[in-house]
């Protein structure tokens, strides 16, 4: 019984107050007002200056009050940095970008969007610091968990489309490959350097004790944020509600699995398949997103609901601070 208390003792200091996640919660909706309305600050850096100032601000949060970063799991730990696994994954994603540059994205990210460019990059070097530091076996289940929720949503919503038109859509594949591969690379690594640091790390916490409640509470300050973005696709409304309901998703893939990499995958994976199939899919010229498909939006929520669940039936509703010993992500 000391042991256990002893233990979350020493993990409690890594996650910040619940006054300090409000605060934080605040700051990064004042950040998504101001920052993408700053024609000066978005002149230099681009459009992915909204994403940014979520990373900006987690970071200088967990700074200021001596925080560690946490961008990848503390355990099961190397006992020595292993060089090659730190260099298949960058090498592996710039072979997809690589293959993505006949679709124009590569390109018109290093001219429009300075600051995309950048995170990429930082995303890269930390995806690469995290399989040379932390063995991620443990966590194959995870990443297979978040992938299949990831694809189930653009699978029904293809299937859906198909079915109102009478048939398959034209497809052209190799469009599909290519976008897919940028916005694979793209979101995996960029979303884990801001959006994922900003909702998850920090709102969420990583010593585990996040029931329901901080998942939902994070998810909603999360479809808040998506929702102050200028001229969000959709409406204000409609874009609240989808980007909670993957606020969900993402916060429990997090809360169970205490490794922000796992939703950074859910982030690219699922942003991929959608632009791709978008691009990839001759559906006429004003046919609306497949993002915004009720299918779509239907089947996440469904996704959302199964792993709240599975949240709520390990934490609780409030979390387990009424429990003494804290659960093995890797392990359990």
């Amino acid at each position: 019984m000391a042991s256990s208390a002893l233990w979350e003792v020493a993990l409690s200091p890594r996650d910040l107050p619940v006054w300090a996640r409000g605060v934080t919660a605040a700051f990064l909706l004042l950040a998504a007002w101001y920052v993408p309305r700053a024609e000066s600050l978005v002149a230099i850096v681009g459009y992915s200056a909204l994403d940014i100032s979520a990373g900006v601000v987690a970071v200088s949060i967990l700074l200021g009050l001596r925080l560690p970063v946490d961008l990848w799991p503390m355990q099961p730990r190397r006992q020595h940095f292993a060089v090659l696994n730190a260099l298949w994954l960058p090498l592996a994603m710039g072979v997809l970008i690589v293959v993505s540059g006949p679709s124009g994205g590569p390109a018109a990210l290093v001219e429009s969007d300075r600051g995309a460019a950048f995170v990429l990059v930082v995303g890269t070097v930390v995806w690469a610091l995290a399989m040379g530091r932390v063995r991620q076996r443990p966590f194959a289940r995870w990443f297979g968990l978040a992938a299949a929720c990831a694809l189930a949503p653009g699978l029904v919503g293809a299937v859906a489309v198909s079915i109102s038109r009478g048939g398959v859509p034209p497809f052209d594949l190799a469009a599909f490959a290519q976008v897919a591969a940028f916005f694979l690379v793209l979101g995996s690594a960029g979303a884990l350097v801001t959006q994922e640091i900003g909702f998850r790390r920090v709102l969420i916490g990583q010593a585990g004790d996040a029931g329901l409640a901080t998942v939902l509470i994070a998810a909603l300050a999360y479809g808040l944020w998506n929702g102050l973005a200028p001229d969000p696709g959709g409406g204000v409304g409609p874009t609240v509600v989808a980007t909670t309901v993957h606020g969900v998703v993402l916060g429990s893939l997090y809360s169970l699995s205490r490794s922000l990499l796992v939703p950074a995958l859910y982030h690219g994976v699922s942003t991929a398949g959608l632009r791709a199939f978008d691009v990839a899919a001759e559906l006429g010229e004003f046919a609306p997103p497949i993002e915004g498909s009720m299918w779509v939006i239907l089947t996440s929520g469904v996704v959302a609901v199964y792993l709240g669940f599975q949240v709520s039936r390990r934490s609780g509703f409030l979390g387990i601070l009424h429990r003494r010993q804290l659960p093995d992500a890797a392990h359990d």
